[in-house]
């Protein structure tokens, strides 16, 4: 087995924590097992699937008890020693499946249950199925309870997800890290999108128009929008919040915003201010020498050739700024970040 102390990357690990390579991949980030801690916060909780330990130290400090459940002999190894380096007296780990009668006898009187499933693939169709355990089995296993939440792929399509059961988008720093379910009293909003650190909030409202207006040209500052907001498809409810802006574009990378006004605001990734408009590459080279450019950074589809074109761009750039390239109909925009 191989063990290492993850003090290189304190921004997702608490400081010393150990782990294997597989057990730091699928590990919680800091940021969403604190939040999931305070949120969840009650007497005790059941974490099927802890993985080395991560969201139960976290739910150790806002719980007064905590089941901690693993199948994996390594990672109940190392869960195990980090709860002793972190000084946790109230976290009870057992090994073994979740789904077998014994744990689950266990567990009974636990008031929420909590599960990260694993997922055995990769890729963009996903259904409840294809995690495991599956939350569906799990509510079915444990039905003497009443509180369930369940972290699942962000890819998860709607229509695949219990409609009773509430749907949070979590992004941290404008990268979007998990879609977070809650079920029974624990559940606080149908639909809504959560960005980390800010804990801003954006929550659907079924009462404003779902139309959004497209815009008609790019304006003086392009918007990148936070990816929780619009893979919860709650683009509507950004909109009503900003007065003149537009949609500029959406694709399964980024959504873009357009306006006249400097909104600073943590719903959005990044905010670029609009130099030039060209009709074709040849024109961006030209306008880029004017603009005193130094680098260029595409933020548009391109299929094979990206790093081709980046390179004849930036040919004989002697300025000092970073550019970022958009597509927009057949023009392009040159933008500098903000």
């Amino acid at each position: 087995m191989v063990m290492r102390t993850m003090t290189e990357i304190e921004k997702k690990l608490p400081k010393k924590i150990e782990s294997d390579e597989e057990g730091l991949r699928i590990s919680t980030p800091v940021e969403i097992a604190e939040y999931k801690a305070k949120r969840l916060e009650n007497k005790s909780i059941a974490d099927l699937g802890c993985g080395i330990g991560i969201q139960s130290i976290y739910f150790s400090r806002h719980f007064e008890k905590v089941i901690a459940v693993e199948l994996n002999d390594q990672r109940v190894t190392i869960a195990k020693k980090n709860f002793k380096k972190f000084h946790v007296k109230n976290i009870e780990i057992l090994k073994g499946d979740a789904m077998e009668k014994k744990i689950i006898d266990h567990i009974k009187g636990i008031e929420i249950i909590f599960s990260d499933p694993s997922r055995p693939k990769k890729g963009e169709e996903w259904s409840m199925d294809d995690l495991s355990p599956s939350p569906e089995k799990i509510v079915k296993s444990y039905k003497d309870h009443d509180a369930y939440a369940f972290d699942v792929p962000v890819h998860m399509q709607k229509v695949k997800i219990n409609e009773g059961w509430e749907k949070e988008y979590i992004s941290i720093r404008g990268e979007i890290k998990r879609l977070s379910l809650y079920s029974g009293k624990i559940k606080k909003y149908d639909l809504s999108a959560l960005l980390l650190p800010s804990e801003v909030r954006v929550v659907k409202d079924e009462n404003i128009e779902r139309d959004i207006i497209k815009a008609e040209e790019p304006m003086d500052f392009i918007f990148e929008i936070d990816p929780a907001i619009w893979y919860a498809d709650l683009l509507p409810e950004l909109f009503k919040e900003f007065k003149n802006m537009y949609l500029l574009s959406l694709d399964k990378k980024r959504a873009l915003s357009t306006g006249n006004i400097e909104y600073i605001d943590p719903r959005f990734k990044n905010i670029y201010k609009k130099i030039f408009i060209a009709d074709n590459l040849n024109q961006v080279k030209d306008e880029l020498s004017k603009a005193n450019a130094r680098k260029v950074y595409l933020r548009y589809r391109i299929e094979n050739d990206y790093y081709d074109i980046k390179k004849e761009l930036e040919k004989n750039l002697k300025g000092k700024l970073d550019f970022y390239i958009f597509q927009f109909d057949s023009k392009y925009i040159g933008a500098t970040k903000e």
